[in-house]
């Protein structure tokens, strides 16, 4: 056995047990981030082509029913959408192997639902609110079919009552998840 301390050798020793841990620490901590970096690279390479054959495609089928994984994917930002983060971790895809059915975000457009009024007891105006209106491309995946766009409005809470307060996140996204959940075949 080699002291740890006292010699030349246990200088030695203790490089080589630094060395070990700063490998070990890569291998098992920055190595799987590496790797989870291109858990999408097939779609970041097809989604600007599925997001123009969703458009002309048309209309999908408001009865059709996704699998069960699914991953929302911002076609405009070619990134995962902050809304599939807020899917059920059952119905969220984790990489394009595990995917069944690619939700494309290709449009988003706000419209005001109201203006400045009095909030109840003050003579203080409210912020005025705003409704998200959704344009979503569906594609089977890995098949690559396309079925067709969706036009997805979600109203701001006051519109619908207060049920997403005590859930943490955008309310919008919150909503477009909602929808999206609502679309599985296994809810």
């Amino acid at each position: 056995m080699i002291p740890l301390v006292g010699n030349k050798g246990g200088a030695k020793a203790w490089a080589l047990l630094l060395l070990l841990a700063a490998a070990a620490i890569g291998y098992f901590v920055v190595y799987p981030r590496l790797a989870s970096r291109d858990r999408y690279a097939a779609i970041k390479t097809e989604a600007g082509d599925l997001a123009a054959r969703c458009r002309t495609h048309g209309p999908a089928s408001e009865r059709i029913r996704f699998p069960q994984k699914v991953l929302i994917w911002n076609a405009g930002t070619g990134k995962e959408s902050e809304a599939h983060k807020h899917l059920p971790e059952s119905l969220r895809a984790a990489d394009q192997d595990d995917l069944g059915t690619l939700v494309l975000v290709l449009d988003l457009k706000t419209e005001k639902t109201s203006e400045y009024m009095p909030l109840e007891g003050t003579t203080m105006g409210g912020p005025p609110e705003y409704r998200y209106i959704y344009t979503l491309g569906a594609v089977a995946w890995p098949k690559r079919e396309v079925a067709g766009t969706f036009e997805v409005i979600i109203d701001p809470p006051g519109m619908r009552g207060n049920d997403h307060e005590k859930r943490p996140g955008n309310w919008f996204d919150l909503g477009l998840a909602d929808w999206v959940r609502a679309r599985t075949q296994a809810r």
